[in-house]
């Protein structure tokens, strides 16, 4: 990899494989990630509430209203120029206002991550059995898809709209690993 700063930002619907992306880019390639839906966790911490999906868009909402529809992406930043991050990974990315104040900054580079949505509710149901407070039904499945995409200041889908790159993640966990690995390789030649 050369020396320049490289960011990469992920974005896609509940359970495409946005973590996955960016557990391995640490483990694998040295990226540090940082994640938008942490620094929401550690407001409702704060808060001394529980941490459930509601609340978390709630209070991302909350957050992009009262500081500005970038403020979790200029947060993230911010930490990353402040640690000197060569490789870092912005996971997370939900809002317009996000992608916008992202895109202009030197080395970003935006990666949308997609699967169908029958394959992410198993996901989300296998999340839910590993103790994750997901929606379990898929009535509730598809209200947290929505608002992701329509409530508080998200656009999951725009953003999509807006990435440079593109993944498919219905295979196997080795053919999701070489779709990162090819980007990678465009990233850095």
């Amino acid at each position: 990899m050369s020396n320049s700063k490289i960011v990469i930002g992920f974005v896609g619907q509940i359970c495409s494989g946005k973590g996955e992306a960016a557990k391995y880019l640490v483990e694998k390639h040295g990226f540090v990630s940082f994640s938008l839906s942490d620094q929401i966790r550690e407001e409702i911490k704060k808060r001394g509430l529980d941490i459930t999906r509601e609340r978390l868009a709630e209070t991302g909402g909350e957050l992009r209203e009262k500081f500005g529809s970038s403020i979790l992406a200029s947060r993230a930043w911010e930490i990353i120029k402040e640690q000197h991050t060569e490789k870092a990974i912005i996971d997370g990315v939900r809002s317009l206002g996000e992608i916008e104040y992202l895109q202009k900054l030197p080395n970003f580079h935006l990666v949308a991550i997609e699967a169908d949505q029958k394959i992410r509710f198993e996901r989300i149901k296998q999340r839910a059995l590993d103790g994750r407070s997901d929606p379990i039904t898929w009535e509730s499945f598809l209200e947290a898809e929505k608002n992701d995409s329509e409530n508080f200041g998200m656009n999951v889908e725009k953003c999509m709209e807006r990435a440079e790159f593109h993944i498919i993640n219905e295979g196997t966990p080795e053919e999701f690993q070489q779709k990162l690995n090819d980007i990678l390789t465009k990233l850095t030649t």
